[in-house]
């Protein structure tokens, strides 16, 4: 804890978020303000899982980032869920 805020880790970096700025978007979905991965959603039953998947998968965290990052940022935020990453998994 900073100051007098909680913070809550980046399911995919680490960093330290302020828990009052991540919010429940519907549909299971949280959104994660990320300073050093930038803004993203991400399905909630899968934010246990994807820290141990970046842990196993070398690689992986960059990728995910890199895909956040090139996302149009028109629309829609970057979501990551089961699906996703595992298509990021087997990109060559």
């Amino acid at each position: 804890m900073k100051g007098d805020s909680m913070t809550k880790p980046c399911p995919i970096c680490d960093t330290e978020i302020d828990e009052s700025k991540i919010m429940y978007t519907g549909d299971n979905t949280d959104f994660y303000p990320c300073p050093t991965c930038e803004n993203f959603d991400i399905y909630r039953p899968y934010l246990e899982e994807l820290p141990k998947e970046i842990k196993k998968y070398r690689g992986l965290k960059e990728k995910i980032q890199k895909a956040i990052k090139e996302h149009p940022t028109g629309g829609n935020r970057y979501f990551i869920d089961r699906t996703v990453v595992k298509k990021l998994l087997f990109e060559i």
